[in-house]
Protein backbone atom coordinates (compact mmCIF):
# COMPACT_ATOMS: atom_id res chain seq x y z
CA UNK A 1 0.00 0.00 0.00
CA UNK A 2 1.61 3.47 -1.13
CA UNK A 3 2.58 5.45 1.88
CA UNK A 4 0.66 8.74 2.17
CA UNK A 5 3.27 10.85 4.29
CA UNK A 6 5.98 9.71 2.33
CA UNK A 7 3.66 10.98 -0.99
CA UNK A 8 3.09 14.18 0.71
CA UNK A 9 6.64 14.89 1.34
CA UNK A 10 7.28 14.20 -1.91
CA UNK A 11 4.92 16.73 -2.91
CA UNK A 12 6.43 19.33 -1.10
CA UNK A 13 9.88 18.30 -1.78
CA UNK A 14 8.98 19.02 -5.59
CA UNK A 15 6.98 22.53 -5.13
CA UNK A 16 9.96 23.52 -3.12
CA UNK A 17 12.41 22.73 -5.48
CA UNK A 18 10.48 24.42 -8.72
CA UNK A 19 10.38 27.66 -6.43
CA UNK A 20 14.00 27.64 -5.69
CA UNK A 21 14.88 27.32 -9.07
CA UNK A 22 12.63 30.16 -10.36
CA UNK A 23 13.79 32.39 -8.14
CA UNK A 24 17.16 31.46 -9.37
CA UNK A 25 18.34 31.00 -5.82
CA UNK A 26 20.82 28.46 -4.45
CA UNK A 27 20.11 26.17 -1.74
CA UNK A 28 22.49 28.28 0.53
CA UNK A 29 21.40 31.33 -0.54
CA UNK A 30 17.57 30.16 -0.10
CA UNK A 31 18.30 28.81 3.55
CA UNK A 32 20.39 32.68 4.22
CA UNK A 33 16.98 34.29 3.25
CA UNK A 34 14.87 32.04 5.16
CA UNK A 35 16.87 32.38 8.44
CA UNK A 36 17.74 28.23 8.05
CA UNK A 37 20.81 26.09 8.33
CA UNK A 38 21.71 24.56 4.76
CA UNK A 39 21.11 21.14 6.01
CA UNK A 40 17.46 22.08 6.75
CA UNK A 41 16.43 23.00 2.70
CA UNK A 42 18.60 20.01 1.53
CA UNK A 43 16.82 17.73 4.20
CA UNK A 44 13.14 19.49 3.06
CA UNK A 45 14.10 18.92 -0.64
CA UNK A 46 14.90 15.63 -0.43
CA UNK A 47 12.17 14.68 1.19
CA UNK A 48 12.77 13.86 4.38
CA UNK A 49 10.43 15.00 6.69
CA UNK A 50 8.00 18.10 7.73
CA UNK A 51 8.59 21.69 7.80
CA UNK A 52 7.22 23.09 10.90
CA UNK A 53 4.56 25.80 9.75
CA UNK A 54 6.72 28.76 11.07
CA UNK A 55 9.76 27.11 8.72
CA UNK A 56 7.30 26.92 5.46
CA UNK A 57 5.69 30.31 5.99
CA UNK A 58 9.67 31.42 6.28
CA UNK A 59 10.38 29.39 2.68
CA UNK A 60 7.87 30.96 1.36
CA UNK A 61 8.63 34.66 2.28
CA UNK A 62 12.31 34.02 1.64
CA UNK A 63 11.10 32.39 -2.47
CA UNK A 64 8.63 35.38 -2.59
CA UNK A 65 5.70 33.69 -3.74
CA UNK A 66 2.62 34.68 -4.71
CA UNK A 67 -0.84 34.27 -3.13
CA UNK A 68 -1.74 31.18 -5.05
CA UNK A 69 1.70 29.34 -4.90
CA UNK A 70 1.95 30.30 -1.25
CA UNK A 71 -1.50 28.57 -0.68
CA UNK A 72 -0.20 25.64 -2.35
CA UNK A 73 2.65 25.47 -0.47
CA UNK A 74 0.96 25.72 2.67
CA UNK A 75 -2.05 22.88 1.62
CA UNK A 76 0.93 20.66 0.78
CA UNK A 77 2.50 21.07 4.66
CA UNK A 78 -0.69 20.62 6.03
CA UNK A 79 -1.30 17.19 3.78
CA UNK A 80 2.13 15.55 5.27
CA UNK A 81 1.31 16.57 8.37
CA UNK A 82 -2.51 15.08 8.10
CA UNK A 83 -1.23 11.87 6.54
CA UNK A 84 1.45 11.24 9.38
CA UNK A 85 -1.22 11.72 12.28
CA UNK A 86 -3.46 9.20 10.15
CA UNK A 87 -0.97 6.41 10.40
CA UNK A 88 -0.34 6.72 13.90
CA UNK A 89 -3.95 6.51 15.05
CA UNK A 90 -3.98 3.48 12.54
CA UNK A 91 -1.28 1.94 13.89
CA UNK A 92 -1.92 2.74 17.64
CA UNK A 93 -5.60 0.96 17.12
CA UNK A 94 -3.42 -1.99 16.00
CA UNK A 95 -1.10 -2.25 19.11
CA UNK A 96 -1.13 -5.94 21.30
CA UNK A 97 -2.81 -5.06 24.43
CA UNK A 98 -1.32 -8.42 25.51
CA UNK A 99 1.74 -10.30 26.39
CA UNK A 100 4.13 -9.51 23.24
CA UNK A 101 4.68 -12.37 20.85
CA UNK A 102 7.56 -14.28 20.63
CA UNK A 103 10.70 -12.65 18.15
CA UNK A 104 10.23 -14.45 15.11
CA UNK A 105 12.95 -13.87 11.89
CA UNK A 106 11.91 -12.25 8.28
CA UNK A 107 12.86 -12.42 5.20
CA UNK A 108 13.74 -8.78 5.55
CA UNK A 109 15.20 -8.75 9.20
CA UNK A 110 14.28 -10.01 12.57
CA UNK A 111 11.24 -8.89 14.32
CA UNK A 112 11.43 -7.61 17.25
CA UNK A 113 9.89 -6.01 20.58
CA UNK A 114 11.75 -3.01 21.60
CA UNK A 115 10.90 0.18 23.51
CA UNK A 116 12.24 2.84 20.96
CA UNK A 117 13.18 6.06 22.21
CA UNK A 118 12.58 9.59 19.99
CA UNK A 119 14.07 12.72 21.39
CA UNK A 120 14.31 15.54 19.27
CA UNK A 121 14.89 19.91 19.69
CA UNK A 122 11.76 21.76 19.48
CA UNK A 123 11.68 25.74 18.77
CA UNK A 124 14.72 25.26 16.29
CA UNK A 125 13.12 28.33 14.13
CA UNK A 126 13.52 30.68 17.33
CA UNK A 127 16.96 28.99 18.04
CA UNK A 128 18.11 29.43 14.78
CA UNK A 129 17.07 33.22 14.89
CA UNK A 130 19.29 33.55 18.15
CA UNK A 131 22.41 31.58 17.64
CA UNK A 132 22.58 31.76 13.82
CA UNK A 133 23.03 28.54 11.66
CA UNK A 134 26.67 27.62 12.48
CA UNK A 135 25.62 27.62 16.22
CA UNK A 136 22.81 26.07 16.48
CA UNK A 137 24.31 23.63 14.14
CA UNK A 138 26.99 22.97 16.93
CA UNK A 139 24.75 23.20 19.61
CA UNK A 140 22.67 20.76 18.70
CA UNK A 141 25.44 18.62 17.37
CA UNK A 142 26.78 18.63 21.14
CA UNK A 143 23.13 18.14 22.73
CA UNK A 144 22.60 15.12 20.38
CA UNK A 145 26.22 13.75 21.50
CA UNK A 146 25.33 13.74 25.13
CA UNK A 147 21.63 12.27 24.47
CA UNK A 148 23.44 9.32 22.64
CA UNK A 149 26.16 8.96 25.64
CA UNK A 150 23.45 8.35 27.75
CA UNK A 151 21.13 6.36 26.02
CA UNK A 152 24.19 3.54 25.28
CA UNK A 153 25.28 4.21 28.68
CA UNK A 154 22.00 2.07 29.58
CA UNK A 155 22.11 -0.41 26.83
CA UNK A 156 20.27 1.25 24.07
CA UNK A 157 21.45 1.42 20.48
CA UNK A 158 21.19 4.94 18.66
CA UNK A 159 19.82 3.84 15.52
CA UNK A 160 19.19 6.98 13.48
CA UNK A 161 20.95 10.36 14.01
CA UNK A 162 18.39 13.02 13.10
CA UNK A 163 18.52 16.55 12.11
CA UNK A 164 17.75 17.68 15.48
CA UNK A 165 17.59 14.59 17.60
CA UNK A 166 18.03 10.66 17.93
CA UNK A 167 16.18 7.44 17.70
CA UNK A 168 17.52 5.02 20.17
CA UNK A 169 16.16 1.36 20.23
CA UNK A 170 16.43 -0.66 23.48
CA UNK A 171 15.82 -4.35 23.48
CA UNK A 172 18.26 -4.85 20.72
CA UNK A 173 20.62 -6.37 19.06
CA UNK A 174 20.18 -8.03 22.69
CA UNK A 175 17.27 -8.74 24.21
CA UNK A 176 16.38 -7.55 27.30
CA UNK A 177 12.92 -8.28 29.25
CA UNK A 178 12.96 -4.54 31.15
CA UNK A 179 13.75 -3.08 27.68
CA UNK A 180 10.76 -0.72 28.89
CA UNK A 181 12.19 -0.06 31.87
CA UNK A 182 15.98 0.70 30.71
CA UNK A 183 14.54 3.15 28.15
CA UNK A 184 12.53 4.99 30.75
CA UNK A 185 15.84 5.35 33.00
CA UNK A 186 17.68 6.31 29.59
CA UNK A 187 14.99 9.64 29.62
CA UNK A 188 15.16 10.55 32.45
CA UNK A 189 19.09 10.85 32.35
CA UNK A 190 19.13 12.54 29.30
CA UNK A 191 16.84 15.37 30.96
CA UNK A 192 18.85 15.72 33.58
CA UNK A 193 22.21 15.80 31.79
CA UNK A 194 20.98 18.47 29.60
CA UNK A 195 19.10 20.44 32.94
CA UNK A 196 22.08 22.61 33.18
CA UNK A 197 22.66 25.87 31.15
CA UNK A 198 24.74 26.03 28.38
CA UNK A 199 26.26 29.71 27.41
CA UNK A 200 26.96 30.70 23.30
CA UNK A 201 27.04 33.21 21.14
CA UNK A 202 24.38 34.45 19.02
CA UNK A 203 23.27 36.85 16.22
CA UNK A 204 24.96 40.01 16.60
CA UNK A 205 27.35 39.21 18.86
CA UNK A 206 24.35 38.60 21.66
CA UNK A 207 25.01 36.63 24.19
CA UNK A 208 22.39 33.82 25.56
CA UNK A 209 22.01 31.70 27.94
CA UNK A 210 19.81 28.21 27.26
CA UNK A 211 18.59 25.20 29.13
CA UNK A 212 18.87 22.16 26.49
CA UNK A 213 16.85 20.21 28.65
CA UNK A 214 13.76 22.75 28.63
CA UNK A 215 14.25 22.43 24.40
CA UNK A 216 14.27 18.83 24.40
CA UNK A 217 10.94 16.74 23.49
CA UNK A 218 11.50 12.89 24.30
CA UNK A 219 8.76 10.14 23.37
CA UNK A 220 8.99 5.84 24.34
CA UNK A 221 6.43 3.23 22.56
CA UNK A 222 6.96 -0.39 22.63
CA UNK A 223 6.08 -2.39 20.78
CA UNK A 224 7.10 -4.51 17.15
CA UNK A 225 9.74 -3.51 14.32
CA UNK A 226 12.03 -4.61 11.71
CA UNK A 227 15.29 -4.79 12.54
CA UNK A 228 18.36 -4.47 10.21
CA UNK A 229 21.51 -2.82 9.46
CA UNK A 230 22.01 0.31 7.38
CA UNK A 231 24.92 1.86 5.30
CA UNK A 232 28.36 0.62 4.81
CA UNK A 233 31.16 -0.82 6.76
CA UNK A 234 32.34 0.22 9.30
CA UNK A 235 29.44 2.92 9.40
CA UNK A 236 26.63 0.46 9.80
CA UNK A 237 23.86 1.28 11.89
CA UNK A 238 20.88 -0.84 13.75
CA UNK A 239 17.84 0.70 12.15
CA UNK A 240 14.10 -0.21 12.92
CA UNK A 241 11.24 0.19 10.76
CA UNK A 242 7.33 -0.91 11.88
CA UNK A 243 5.12 0.32 14.25
CA UNK A 244 6.69 1.10 17.70
CA UNK A 245 9.61 3.26 15.29
CA UNK A 246 6.80 5.11 13.86
CA UNK A 247 4.26 5.95 16.69
CA UNK A 248 7.11 7.22 18.86
CA UNK A 249 8.35 9.81 15.91
CA UNK A 250 4.84 10.89 15.39
CA UNK A 251 4.21 11.32 19.09
CA UNK A 252 6.20 14.38 18.93
CA UNK A 253 3.70 16.61 17.46
CA UNK A 254 1.79 16.63 20.78
CA UNK A 255 5.03 16.51 23.07
CA UNK A 256 5.60 19.55 24.87
CA UNK A 257 9.15 20.94 24.55
CA UNK A 258 10.91 20.03 28.12
CA UNK A 259 8.86 16.76 28.30
CA UNK A 260 8.79 12.95 28.22
CA UNK A 261 5.89 11.12 27.22
CA UNK A 262 5.11 7.55 27.28
CA UNK A 263 2.56 5.77 25.33
CA UNK A 264 -0.09 3.50 27.07
CA UNK A 265 1.24 0.38 25.62
CA UNK A 266 4.97 1.89 27.37
CA UNK A 267 3.09 2.46 30.83
CA UNK A 268 1.82 -0.61 31.45
CA UNK A 269 4.97 -2.27 30.89
CA UNK A 270 6.82 0.02 33.88
CA UNK A 271 4.00 0.45 36.25
CA UNK A 272 5.55 0.92 39.94
CA UNK A 273 8.92 1.24 38.00
CA UNK A 274 8.68 5.21 37.02
CA UNK A 275 6.32 7.23 38.30
CA UNK A 276 3.61 8.50 35.77
CA UNK A 277 1.17 11.25 35.02
CA UNK A 278 -1.94 10.37 32.68
CA UNK A 279 -2.58 12.65 30.28
CA UNK A 280 -5.74 13.34 27.93
CA UNK A 281 -6.16 11.26 24.97
CA UNK A 282 -4.95 12.33 21.42
CA UNK A 283 -7.41 12.13 18.91
CA UNK A 284 -5.63 12.36 15.44
CA UNK A 285 -6.74 14.23 13.03
CA UNK A 286 -6.79 11.98 9.95
CA UNK A 287 -9.40 9.34 12.03
CA UNK A 288 -8.95 6.11 14.02
CA UNK A 289 -8.60 5.34 17.82
CA UNK A 290 -7.50 7.87 20.60
CA UNK A 291 -3.88 7.42 21.48
CA UNK A 292 -3.69 7.35 25.49
CA UNK A 293 -0.78 9.12 26.87
CA UNK A 294 1.19 9.68 30.41
CA UNK A 295 4.31 11.91 31.13
CA UNK A 296 7.05 11.03 32.81
CA UNK A 297 7.84 12.45 35.92
CA UNK A 298 10.49 10.14 37.50
CA UNK A 299 11.55 6.68 38.96
CA UNK A 300 9.40 5.51 41.21
CA UNK A 301 9.49 2.43 43.91
CA UNK A 302 9.69 -0.37 42.45
CA UNK A 303 12.38 -1.91 42.07
CA UNK A 304 12.01 -5.67 41.06
CA UNK A 305 9.61 -7.50 38.71
CA UNK A 306 8.20 -9.71 41.00
CA UNK A 307 7.63 -7.14 44.21
CA UNK A 308 4.14 -6.79 45.02
CA UNK A 309 3.15 -9.85 44.02
CA UNK A 310 1.49 -12.57 45.44
CA UNK A 311 3.28 -16.26 46.40
CA UNK A 312 -0.40 -18.07 44.90
CA UNK A 313 0.25 -15.55 41.53
CA UNK A 314 3.38 -17.28 41.12
CA UNK A 315 4.75 -20.13 38.96
CA UNK A 316 4.99 -23.23 41.57
CA UNK A 317 8.29 -24.23 41.42
CA UNK A 318 9.05 -27.81 40.13
CA UNK A 319 12.23 -29.95 40.80
CA UNK A 320 14.03 -26.99 42.71
CA UNK A 321 14.24 -28.67 46.24
CA UNK A 322 18.17 -29.01 45.90
CA UNK A 323 18.39 -24.68 44.98
CA UNK A 324 15.69 -24.16 47.74
CA UNK A 325 17.73 -26.31 50.36
CA UNK A 326 20.86 -24.88 49.59
CA UNK A 327 19.58 -20.97 50.49
CA UNK A 328 17.67 -22.32 52.96
CA UNK A 329 21.48 -23.67 54.61
CA UNK A 330 22.61 -20.42 54.28
CA UNK A 331 19.80 -18.56 56.00
CA UNK A 332 20.10 -20.51 58.96
CA UNK A 333 23.96 -20.00 58.82
CA UNK A 334 23.77 -16.64 59.08
CA UNK A 335 21.02 -16.70 61.65
CA UNK A 336 23.35 -19.15 63.68
CA UNK A 337 26.81 -16.80 63.09
CA UNK A 338 25.55 -13.81 62.87
CA UNK A 339 26.87 -12.69 59.79
CA UNK A 340 25.75 -11.78 56.62
CA UNK A 341 27.03 -13.94 53.78
CA UNK A 342 26.61 -12.97 50.10
CA UNK A 343 25.25 -15.63 47.62
CA UNK A 344 25.07 -15.04 44.32
CA UNK A 345 22.74 -17.27 41.95
CA UNK A 346 23.45 -17.49 38.21
CA UNK A 347 22.99 -19.50 35.19
CA UNK A 348 21.40 -20.04 31.99
CA UNK A 349 18.04 -20.47 33.55
CA UNK A 350 15.13 -18.66 34.86
CA UNK A 351 12.96 -18.43 38.11
CA UNK A 352 16.46 -16.94 40.02
CA UNK A 353 14.06 -13.71 41.24
CA UNK A 354 11.41 -16.24 42.65
CA UNK A 355 14.02 -18.75 44.65
CA UNK A 356 14.55 -15.48 46.43
CA UNK A 357 10.61 -14.14 46.78
CA UNK A 358 9.97 -17.73 48.11
CA UNK A 359 12.70 -18.16 50.61
CA UNK A 360 11.86 -14.17 51.96
CA UNK A 361 8.44 -15.92 52.89
CA UNK A 362 9.39 -19.27 54.02
CA UNK A 363 8.50 -18.69 57.75
CA UNK A 364 12.12 -17.50 59.20
CA UNK A 365 12.73 -14.42 60.65
CA UNK A 366 15.80 -13.38 59.09
CA UNK A 367 16.09 -10.84 56.42
CA UNK A 368 16.99 -11.90 53.27
CA UNK A 369 18.71 -9.91 51.21
CA UNK A 370 18.81 -11.09 47.38
CA UNK A 371 19.88 -10.46 43.64
CA UNK A 372 20.09 -11.81 40.90
CA UNK A 373 22.69 -11.61 38.38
Amino acid sequence: MPDPGRAAENTFASLLKQARSRSGLTQAELAERAGLSLRTVQHLEGGHGAPYAETARRLADALELGNGERTVFELSVRRIHRASTAMVGRLASREPQGTPSPPQVGSDGEHKQVTVLCCQLAHHVDLSEKLGADQLLDFTHDVIHQAAEEAEQHDGTVGTILGNGLVALFGVPLAHEDHARRAVIAALAIQRRLRGPVTLGGVAHKVHTLRPAEHMRITLHTGSVVVTRVGTPPNQRTSAVGQASAVAAAMQAFAEPGSTIVSDVTARLVAGFARLEPLEQYAPAGGGDPIRVHRLLGIGPRRSPIEGQSQSSMSPFVGREREMALLTDVVDQVVQMGQRPATRSYGQFVGRSGDLANLRTCGRRAKVDGATS
